[in-house]
Order: C-alpha cells, then structure tokens, then sequence
C-alpha cells in the first residue's frame, strides 16, 4: 500500500505541465499576461521551465530556465523539438545575475512559431549550446487550451502584445 501511493503521488513529477497566468492591477488597470510551461522534473531544486510574458510598456519575452548554467558567451543556441517534428534552433540572450541564469529572446516571429507548435504538441524536448542535458515536456495535454487562452488575451491586449 505504501509503495501504491508513492507511486500515485510521484506521477506527476514525471510529465510537463502548462499554466496561463491574466493579472490585472486594480490600481492601474495594467495587465499582465504570462504562459508557464514547467519540464517534467520541475520539482527538482532548480525547475526548469518555460516563460512567456506580455506587459503594458514592454515587447513580449520568452524566458528559458533550465536550471544552473554558466557561459562566457552572451548568446547561446537552443536546440528544441516538439513531436516526432524535425528540430529547430533559435539563439537566445544568456543573463546571469544574483537571482540566477536565464535565456531570454524578444524574437515576435520566433515567438509566435512557438505558440502554434506548442498548442499543436503534446511533447517538447530541448537542449542548450554547450549542455549534453535534455530537458524534456512531456505529456503537455493542457497546453492547446492554455496557449488558446493566451493567443486570445494577447489579441485583446494588441498595443502592448503584438503576438498575433
């Protein structure tokens, strides 16, 4: 019995997940959209995930953590393939700071590939330039309706999130 729910609660730690975040500040009817796609060992100490974000004065940014990473370089390409799909890549800045690492791009068009890939996908696997470490996203069952959700937030928000 006890190993059952052991294997019950551990399920979860083993596939991805998507979330999709509306934030509206009451005082300054700012809005602020956000889409989360967390790996599938996101309950790890340094979880791994996926960020894109719209907000009033800002260009829409994709954010990518996978965990501890060190370079010298500013730019660092990313590897992904979603599916059986052939793999694509897609340079991103590296920012590293007292909070930690992050890969980030303001690319529109890479952006919006993304999303019709990820509402279309149930799988995602990715690898950064100089990682032998795959991240991998899968079992992504929610992510057709949150990325709908976004695209359509997004189109409500078109002056400051020009994604579509």
């Amino acid at each position: 019995l006890l190993r059952l729910s052991l294997l019950f609660f551990s399920l979860n730690s083993f596939c991805g997940n998507t979330i999709f975040g509306d934030m509206l500040d009451e005082f300054t009817d700012e809005r602020t959209l956000n889409l989360g796609v967390f790996a599938d060992d996101s309950n790890s100490i340094s979880p791994k995930v996926i960020g894109i974000f719209c907000n009033k004065g800002d260009r829409p940014r994709m954010v990518l953590k996978t965990g501890f990473m060190f370079s010298t370089k500013s730019t660092l390409i990313v590897t992904y393939r979603f599916d059986k799909n052939e793999p694509d890549k897609q340079v991103f800045t590296f920012e590293s700071n007292a909070n930690g690492s992050m890969l980030y791009t303001y690319n529109k068009g890479f952006i919006q590939t993304f999303l019709d890939n990820l509402r279309i996908s149930d799988n995602l696997i990715l690898r950064v330039e100089g990682s032998s470490q795959i991240v991998r996203f899968s079992d992504l069952t929610e992510s057709e309706t949150n990325v709908s959700k976004f695209v359509n937030a997004a189109s409500e928000m078109a002056f400051d999130c020009p994604l579509f």
